[in-house]
């Protein structure tokens, strides 16, 4: 079998043939291991939603964080990054080779693809697999003061506190209303206005909730399609129980409710003589100041007060020792420093 040279059966070198047998064994082991240890391929399986939690927000300081989404699927390594459609995403959170989270900032509303890369080598994609909902419109309300005019007689009398106007969003409601009184019409000119009657209408003055719906970028409250930025009075068209009517807004008021509070006001030396014990402020909301003492020029009041962020104030007059207050009733206007402000109950 091997001959004087070695050969076996006179053809094949003993070492050359067990090298090449040893070689024959070495092509299926090393393929096993290809098997074994070669990277799984990537794949998406689902994409949903998530809620987004501090760890998230810390994950993304700088960035604008909309979004967090659960992405399932095989193949995942920490080295990969995500895409969606053209924008990178803020982060591709690494959790298993089959769970990650994708963390998505500014994108507009609407399907998009979501891409993962390892490197530079698209490895995965998902289309339409990433939704986002556009914003809704942020809505609030306030109480607006001011007068209803422009109404026939039986309009003027059918209005009634608690009445609802209007269907749908926003919504606007009457809270207090004055006695129907003969109609006017205001001109407004260079700073000077005046009054002339309108004996075929009626006016009553008027506090309402308006419903106020941010859709216009940048303005603070659009009633429906326009937006109002001017000295008041501002007058807006409002739907009525059975005519649209006009509405000047004098004031504005928060739509919560008021904490209730004594205050002490020093009036203007000589004009305490007009104030009277049980006057009240001329504003038909329950704010309404009503004097419950006079003691020469001290005048103690209670009212409904509200809090912002610099503090307590009355009808937006800021409430602080030697605040400047006026009490405004049907008689009489008075000019005030503030003394003292007791809060009843204090919000947080």
């Amino acid at each position: 079998m091997i001959d004087e040279r070695g050969r076996l059966f006179g053809r094949i070198n003993l070492v050359d043939g067990l090298v090449a047998s040893v070689l024959l064994l070495l092509i299926p082991l090393a393929y096993a291991t290809y098997l074994l240890f070669r990277p799984a391929a990537a794949e998406i399986h689902s994409v949903t939603e998530a809620p987004i939690t501090k760890a998230e927000e810390r994950i993304s300081v700088g960035g604008n964080l909309l979004a967090k989404f659960k992405v399932k699927g095989s193949g995942f390594t920490p080295l990969m990054r995500a895409r969606i459609d053209g924008t990178d995403a803020l982060a591709f959170v690494f959790e298993s080779p089959t769970s990650a989270d994708l963390l998505v900032g500014a994108i507009p509303p609407g399907p998009h693809d979501l891409i993962l890369y390892d490197g530079i080598q698209e490895v995965a994609r998902a289309n339409g697999s990433i939704s986002v909902k556009p914003p809704a419109a942020a809505s609030m309300s306030v109480r607006a003061v001011g007068w209803i005019t422009g109404l026939d007689v039986q309009s003027a009398e059918s209005l009634k506190p608690g009445a609802r106007l209007g269907e749908g969003e926003p919504e606007h409601q009457i809270v207090a209303l004055g006695p129907v009184v003969p109609g006017f019409r205001r001109l407004s000119i260079a700073g000077s206005t005046v009054y002339a009657p309108a004996p075929e209408t009626r006016a009553r003055r008027a506090v309402i909730t308006l419903g106020c719906n941010d859709e216009l970028v940048g303005n603070p409250c659009a009633f429906g399609a326009r937006f109002e930025n001017r000295t008041p009075p501002v007058a807006i068209n409002l739907p009525g129980p059975t005519q649209t009517f006009s509405f000047a807004i004098e004031e504005l008021l928060p739509s919560a409710p008021p904490v209730r509070a004594t205050l002490r006001i020093r009036a203007v030396p000589g004009t305490s003589a007009l104030v009277r014990t049980g006057d009240r402020d001329d504003v038909l909301d329950e704010r309404a100041a009503r004097v419950t003492s006079v003691n020469g020029d001290l005048v103690t009041l209670e009212a409904g007060v509200d809090r912002d962020p610099q503090g307590w104030r009355y009808r937006g007059q800021k409430l602080v020792p030697g605040a400047t207050f006026v009490l405004a009733t049907d008689r009489y206007e008075v000019h005030a420093t503030v003394q003292s402000v007791d809060v009843e109950e204090r919000q947080p």
